[in-house]
């Protein structure tokens, strides 16, 4: 049997699109590098954002996963607002919008 060798999860994304608006989730390994996913991720909501016409983009994300935020804003999500209890075991959450849709 021919060995492929080790196998690892990097990141894995997609959208939820209902009505106008898009949910976006995410998992990132916590050593995957930030650079080249921030350039296939913002190439993938670009072209999903074109075929599907969304008009809003947003992503709810725990607020213990500060380094997480600082990603989402390398790619020019912006804070909206706090979502108290919304997490699956009640845990607190932030709502983030990508910043200037539609706009450009």
């Amino acid at each position: 049997m021919h060995s492929l060798g080790r196998i690892y999860t990097v990141a894995c994304a997609g959208l939820v699109v209902l009505n106008g608006a898009a949910n976006l989730w995410l998992l990132l390994h916590p050593d995957a590098p930030r650079d080249p996913l921030a350039k296939a991720l913002r190439t993938f909501l670009a072209v999903t954002a074109k075929s599907y016409g969304f008009e809003r983009l947003q992503i709810a994300i725990a607020e213990r996963y500060t380094g997480y935020r600082a990603f989402l804003e390398t790619l020019g999500f912006v804070y909206e607002r706090p979502a108290p209890g919304y997490g699956p075991k009640g845990e607190d959450y932030l709502m983030m919008v990508l910043a200037n849709q539609g706009n450009d």
